[in-house]
């Protein structure tokens, strides 16, 4: 029978409308922390509860076992949660781990070693079942390691020192832009200022624009801290710090030369504390209710000379080459 052009019109219609139509999901990005009752990770873990369509939640890791969200997550908010670990490729492509993973639409990742994820989980039905809880409108989160692996370029081994990094710009690294990619056009990082990481992320940048031909934005989230990113592309900062927001501008410049100096100017840096949000579409940043502006008074130097000394050895101060000769 043939079919009416009107017909074959509407039939089109249908299919794209229902296309655009599947909900994307939601992401929580935690820095690390340990995580308490009645502290900073009561705002974000509620939220990531509260954007799981039917409260169903399930801690996932490669190895732990540890039960302690069970009771914490439904403190925050009704919920039911499940707490499983996969800890080899085999296990990850049961189809009965898949079944379970879909039986969930809140997926939180716990903190270890990010190359553990990968290797054991990249390629397998548990990596398929977590990206179709993403794609049907599900949340979800992940703590350090955990965190690390949800944008969609991440950071997996190589040399972790800042120094090493700094003073080598090729030293060895490894980044996969192929595994959980929630938050689109993204590096995430974390445990940021505490840690000190907030030079290496740059480095991680520039590498990766340099091997695949593209730039991604970073995302530094300190610990203590949360960056919850709703499924319309807005972000808000939670919790006790920071996250920085590292992107390229048409005057950045970099060198990544193997065995030199790492050097970088002209990237966007915006550092938000909790209630700051940030548009991944329009590129914009709203400030938190509660900020307040900041007035910049301008400082008289005094008269005279100022001394900063780093040593609190006296004798390496007033020495024949100490900062009082």
């Amino acid at each position: 029978m043939k079919i009416p052009n009107w017909m074959q019109l509407t039939i089109l219609i249908g299919v794209f409308a229902s296309s655009t139509l599947i909900a994307q999901g939601s992401v929580l990005l935690v820095g690390g922390g340990s995580e308490n009752y009645s502290d900073w990770s009561d705002v974000p873990y509620k939220w990531l509860v509260e954007h799981a369509p039917n409260r169903k939640i399930l801690v996932l890791h490669y190895a732990d076992t540890t039960t302690w969200f069970s009771g914490y997550f439904p403190s925050l908010s009704p919920c039911s949660v499940s707490n499983y670990f996969i800890s080899t490729t085999a296990q990850a492509n049961d189809s009965s781990v898949y079944r379970l993973i879909l039986q969930h639409d809140g997926i939180f990742l716990r903190g270890g070693d990010q190359a553990q994820y990968v290797s054991k989980w990249k390629g397998t039905l548990a990596q398929k079942a977590i990206k179709e809880v993403f794609q049907r409108g599900g949340v979800i989160g992940g703590t350090s390691a955990g965190e690390m692996i949800l944008s969609s370029v991440s950071y997996i081994s190589g040399n972790t020192d800042n120094g090493v990094l700094l003073a080598n710009a090729g030293a060895s690294i490894t980044l996969v832009d192929d595994f959980l990619p929630f938050v689109q056009g993204a590096l995430a990082e974390s445990h940021t200022n505490e840690r000190g990481r907030i030079g290496r992320l740059p480095v991680f940048l520039a590498r990766y624009k340099e091997q695949a031909q593209k730039q991604v934005m970073g995302i530094a989230v300190d610990v203590n801290t949360a960056f919850a990113i709703n499924s319309d592309g807005i972000g808000e900062v939670m919790g006790a710090s920071v996250v920085g927001l590292y992107r390229w501008t048409s005057d950045t410049r970099y060198s990544t030369e193997a065995g030199k100096q790492f050097s970088l100017t002209n990237m966007g840096f915006d550092q938000l504390s909790s209630g700051f949000k940030y548009n991944f579409t329009t590129n914009s940043i709203t400030p938190s209710s509660t900020a307040l502006s900041t007035v910049v008074n301008k400082v008289t130097m005094p008269y005279g000379h100022i001394i900063l000394e780093g040593s609190n050895n006296i004798s390496d101060i007033s020495g024949a080459s100490g900062s009082l000769r």
